[in-house]
């Protein structure tokens, strides 16, 4: 195992420090990585939603940094979980399989790897597969996180044309396909031979290198859809870290994917992924909101992201869909309260946040929604689990994803001022959703004779109050679970 430093730490220190006013000592972090019923009043009532475990339409995800495979403990959790989608960097290594031009590929260095991909489909999950870290025979510059030559374009797309046709057999059911991750980087921000897919220009203000890497797309996507036409091409996930970058020596990494556009490559590519990390402070106050920072006025750092980019891509007449797919509560090291370890109130707030995260995104029409990561504690603490055992955030994401398995999201719901609720609904049920956006206690009611049951966060029953012919609930910033009849 190896950790690769995250060049996010560098972009959000500068850009909190422009924004707040605040100013912290940087240092280097890194992720981990590795290669390869109940009466109340005389009135009874049921929970229907607790434990159902039908066939899924939620979108909820995880990234697991560690091995998947069958025997492995993270294995056990992911089923535990339900995990929809499970998206895996660091497996595929082009530098690693063919490290010299003209090399067969060493298949053999995979094996690992397709024994995850067994275990993953034999779960009822769906892999999204990384391919980055390319041999500096194929770069610009001599490291493995840059851009490719032009000439070299072909080169990767026969590579790629070969993991798609080996992995799209129904043995391994591969089909959905990242090309690099965080692409909006210039490689020299960050160490040389960083394992992803650097292909961002400081210099190119325009574009930031955005059209260099359309002009791989078409190539390259193309070549992918030829292989498997069931297959799906990912854009490398992008960090999009402000919508308006004001530094000049960081350029403006918010034109990168106006640049991939710019190049004719929409018609090679079906998905826009980004990534909306954020931090405890301290305070239970929602980070999305109060401290959005560069995000603020454009709905939150990762509503607001998905409002730009269907912003820009409307410029270019282009629908593409989107997916959060790397997100996460951390706590940083140079904040006090998260050394040596956060305590629980950190992981009381994470375990709130990735509910009203994941939720937001179901009504921001995002197709996934992924954790950064199952394993932990892992970078900044972001991992559902501590070691081998589930952390609060991980109960609440079991929750989340059993109360809303076999529904799919419907709308936002009106409980009055200052409560945040949305609605997941199937043939039956309508599961509100509910929370306070502030940190406050505020009632709200919903019918007796549709109620049907309601639980916290964590899954325990909630007793409500009789008013009248409505029963009553305290909505706080824990979010719960009210469920009730069409």
């Amino acid at each position: 195992m190896h950790r690769i430093p995250r060049f996010t730490t560098w972009i959000f220190i500068i850009l909190l420090m422009v924004t707040l006013g605040t100013t912290f000592q940087v240092s280097s972090h890194s992720k981990d990585a590795n290669n390869f019923s109940s009466p109340t009043g005389g009135t009874e009532f049921h929970l229907p939603v607790v434990n159902r475990y039908s066939p899924w339409t939620a979108p909820f995800a995880i990234e697991s940094t560690l091995s998947l495979a069958a025997s492995t403990v993270h294995n056990q959790q992911m089923q535990n979980l339900k995990s929809t989608w499970v998206r895996l960097n660091e497996r595929i290594s082009w530098k690693a399989l063919q490290p010299q031009e003209g090399d067969p590929i060493q298949w053999n260095l995979l094996e690992g790897f397709e024994n995850e991909l067994r275990a993953i489909r034999a779960a009822g999950a769906k892999p999204i597969v990384i391919v980055d870290d390319y041999p500096t025979w194929a770069t610009i510059v001599p490291n493995s996180c840059s851009a490719l030559k032009p000439d070299k374009y072909d080169d990767f797309a026969n590579f790629a044309i070969a993991l798609v046709q080996k992995y799209k057999t129904p043995e391994f059911n591969v089909k959905d396909w990242e090309l690099g991750n965080e692409v909006d980087v210039d490689p020299v921000l960050i160490p040389v031979n960083s394992v992803y897919g650097c292909w961002g220009d400081i210099s190119d203000l325009a574009y930031y290198g955005g059209d260099h890497y359309g002009e791989m797309i078409k190539v390259v996507g193309n070549a992918i859809k030829v292989a498997n036409p069931d297959a799906r091409v990912w854009i490398g996930g992008l960090l999009l870290a402000s919508p308006n970058t004001t530094n000049p020596a960081l350029g403006k990494p918010e034109n990168f994917l106006r640049g991939v556009l710019s190049a004719g490559a929409a018609p090679y590519f079906d998905v826009v992924p980004y990534h909306a990390h954020t931090l405890y402070y301290g305070i239970v106050t929602d980070p999305e909101s109060q401290l959005a920072g560069p995000w603020l006025d454009w709905g939150g750092g990762m509503v607001g992201k998905a409002n730009y980019l269907r912003a820009l891509m409307q410029e270019f007449g282009v629908t593409k869909t989107l997916s959060v797919n790397e997100i996460g509560v951390g706590c940083r090291d140079d904040f006090s309260f998260c050394v040596p370890t956060p305590g629980p109130d950190f992981l009381d707030f994470q375990a709130d946040m990735i509910v009203r995260l994941a939720v937001r995104a179901m009504g921001a029409n995002l197709e996934s929604f992924v954790w950064y990561t199952l394993n932990g504690p892992g970078w900044r603490s972001m991992g559902l689990l501590d070691g081998s055992t589930p952390r609060p955030s991980f109960v609440s994401y079991q929750t989340l994803i059993a109360q809303t398995s076999g529904a799919t999201y419907s709308h936002p719901i009106n409980y009055g001022d200052g409560i945040e609720a949305y609605a997941f609904s199937n043939s039956t049920e309508i599961i509100n959703v509910v929370w306070t956006e502030l940190d406050a206690s505020i009632p709200f009611t919903v019918p007796q004779d549709k109620f049907l049951g309601a639980v916290d966060r964590d899954g325990n029953a909630i007793t409500p109050i009789v008013v009248g012919n409505n029963y009553q609930f305290t909505a706080t910033f824990s979010p719960i679970y009210a469920v009730i009849s069409h």
